[in-house]
């Protein structure tokens, strides 16, 4: 969601629209929030996984989708989640039904939230945002690998910011079972969409229904909707 700010995920935006990580304007605000509202309402997802929300929007999804777990993306110990500017910016799950689900935070990185939901036949789906260094997204995927080893079937999905290619996940793919759905889903820039980053990672026990880009500029990057068959 790119906390609403409404930015395109252009050079030129982030260049001239800079305050708006500061303050901004209300309206353009409250057309993001209306705007994904809306495409949570006609695709009628039964779970929405939203990176980069502000604690306080939660209260325009709730309606749509019933059960929600909105929580600070830095963790409960970092010094970040007191400050003002930071103490909202959070990552939150929302569905229409009611699932387990379990925060776990990284050991590595600045942003440390990891969503772990417990679905119907043994899926289990783990959600985050990882950290644009390179180096530390390596730790990241470690450790997450150590965690879907006792899993039977798994989704891990979330902005990745692998910038430099698939390349990348190899440290995470290796020996787990997890195969890459929509290679050619580009996300990033939303404006001109160029990057894979939003991924989904799944267990090849996982039976894929379809995975695609929705051509909604909501935020800097485009969302992604996978359907499985459970």
């Amino acid at each position: 969601m790119g906390y609403g700010l409404g930015l395109d995920g252009s050079t030129k935006d982030y260049a001239l629209k800079w305050y708006r990580y500061l303050h901004c304007p209300n309206n353009i605000k409250e057309k993001v929030l209306k705007g994904v509202k809306s495409l949570i309402k006609s695709k009628k997802p039964d779970i929405c996984c939203l990176i980069e929300i502000e604690g306080p929007h939660a209260d325009y999804f709730s309606k749509d989708c019933r059960y929600f777990d909105i929580t600070n993306k830095y963790g409960p110990k970092s010094t970040l989640s007191k400050l003002p500017n930071f103490r909202k910016k959070s990552n939150a799950i929302f569905s229409r039904k009611k699932y387990k689900i379990k925060r776990r935070f990284l050991k590595n990185g600045t942003k440390k939230l990891l969503y772990e939901i417990s679905l119907p036949k043994d899926v289990t789906l783990f959600m985050t945002h990882f950290s644009l260094s390179r180096n530390t997204r390596k730790k990241q995927f470690t450790e997450i690998k150590k965690l879907i080893k006792s899993q039977k079937k798994v989704i891990v999905c979330g902005d990745f910011n692998i910038f430099n290619g698939f390349k990348e996940l190899e440290p995470l793919l290796s020996n787990t079972g997890l195969n890459i759905v929509g290679k050619n889903n580009k996300t990033f820039p939303a404006c001109n969409p160029k990057k894979a980053l939003d991924l989904f990672l799944c267990s090849k026990k996982i039976k894929i229904k379809s995975c695609k880009v929705i051509n909604k500029k909501l935020s800097d990057h485009l969302p992604v909707m996978l359907e499985i068959e459970i």
